[in-house]
């Protein structure tokens, strides 16, 4: 009876780890300006610090989202990404990006920061040393048009109920 016990909770802590991944696929939203500087998807909120909130569709990333300005048509803009509860594994695509650009990716729990990630150039950022994430800030410093970001994928964090051995009389 113990081995099945210790067999179930194994078990479950491995598959329980594969059952929980997420994507956002933005590319359910309508592409171009979505006409407000903050949108939902998935439980996760994007908020763009100036300009309005902005799809693109890149062949390579299925979607993406960047804060757009449409006075300089460009996604040259501070974006914060909140999650709904605590991440982990967490990565992103970034498209887009030009010389001259160059975004400080701050990753927050609540608000202890975490750390940043320098982001120049399109391709995949991971994130997945950094464990309970809540939010994302994408601090933009380009002299270009900017950065979008897509195929956003995380992990929550599985809790595992601790069995308990009842003895006669207790």
């Amino acid at each position: 009876m113990l081995f099945a016990r210790i067999f179930f909770a194994v078990a479950l802590s491995v598959l329980g780890g594969f059952a929980n991944a997420e994507m956002v696929d933005l590319g359910l939203l309508p592409a171009g300006d979505l006409g407000t500087t903050q949108t939902t998807v998935s439980g996760v909120t994007f908020s763009g610090t100036s300009g309005l909130a902005h799809i693109n569709h890149f062949a390579a990333s299925g979607g993406t989202i960047c804060s757009f300005d449409p006075g300089s048509f460009n996604c040259a803009n501070d974006m914060t990404v909140s999650f709904n509860g605590k991440v982990k594994r967490l990565r992103f695509s970034v498209a887009g990006a030009q010389p001259g650009d160059s975004v400080a990716v701050q990753v927050f729990r609540r608000s202890r920061d975490l750390g940043v990630v320098q982001v120049t150039a399109d391709g995949l950022v991971n994130l997945a040393s950094f464990r309970g994430v809540t939010r994302l800030v994408l601090d933009d410093n380009s002299t270009a048009a900017g950065i979008s970001i897509g195929k956003i994928k995380f992990r929550r964090p599985v809790a595992i109920a601790a069995t308990r051995r009842h003895r006669a009389g207790s």
